[in-house]
């Protein structure tokens, strides 16, 4: 038969803007980017309508009027379904630590879309790495020299060594992490860990 989409696609003028059709049709789940894409421009505005249809998509929000993008409540509940809906929240929320926090939380890549303030602070980039961690990669040089991001990249992935900073690539504890994880040493590198190793029981007697 015909899905609640498609009959909302064909429906009238007077039933694209009718409150309960389309609120249902959200909370029936699985089309609620198209409910708001076919709407009526006006139901856009609605604010219950959005907040039902970010809770459920949070790309919803590419739909949203300009005034429901800066509504603090609309985007956090967007970023927290689907952190990528950061890139469609006003500018003035990609500079809200807490909503970049709740985007990141779901998807390390949504720092694409935060405001550049954030890109050295070490709370954030540490949990995009963490939720993602090919996004070590791009992330600027200064932070790929900080030690806790590097060594939490590493844990997650030994390939993260090699886009580290040099000055971290024979820190004994990265190295280890590095082996943990599957990756080859050089004799020098083996030496580093060992002598570490060595170093650690000698401070345990």
């Amino acid at each position: 038969g015909t899905t609640s989409w498609e009959a909302l696609s064909l429906a009238t003028l007077r039933l694209r803007c009718d409150h309960e059709l389309i609120l249902k049709a959200i909370e029936k789940g699985g089309y609620q980017r198209v409910m708001m894409s076919v709407a009526d421009p006006s139901m856009r505005g609605d604010r219950g309508l959005m907040l039902a249809a970010v809770r459920h998509s949070g790309r919803s929000l590419k739909w949203a009027d300009p005034t429901m993008r800066k509504d603090r409540e609309i985007v956090l509940a967007a970023v927290s379904n689907t952190g990528s809906a950061l890139q469609f929240a006003d500018d003035s929320l990609k500079a809200d630590r807490e909503v970049v926090l709740a985007a990141v939380a779901r998807d390390g890549y949504s720092i694409r879309y935060m405001n550049e303030a954030f890109q050295l602070d070490e709370e954030i980039i540490l949990a995009a790495v963490e939720q993602s961690v090919g996004i070590f990669k791009t992330l600027p040089p200064i932070m790929k020299s900080n030690r806790k991001v590097v060594l939490t990249a590493v844990q997650l992935s030994s390939r993260c060594l090699a886009e580290a900073d040099p000055s971290l690539r024979e820190d004994p504890y990265i190295l280890l992490e590095y082996c943990r994880g599957g990756g080859d040493v050089s004799g020098k590198e083996a030496a580093i860990i060992s002598d570490k190793l060595k170093l650690d029981r000698l401070s345990c007697d």
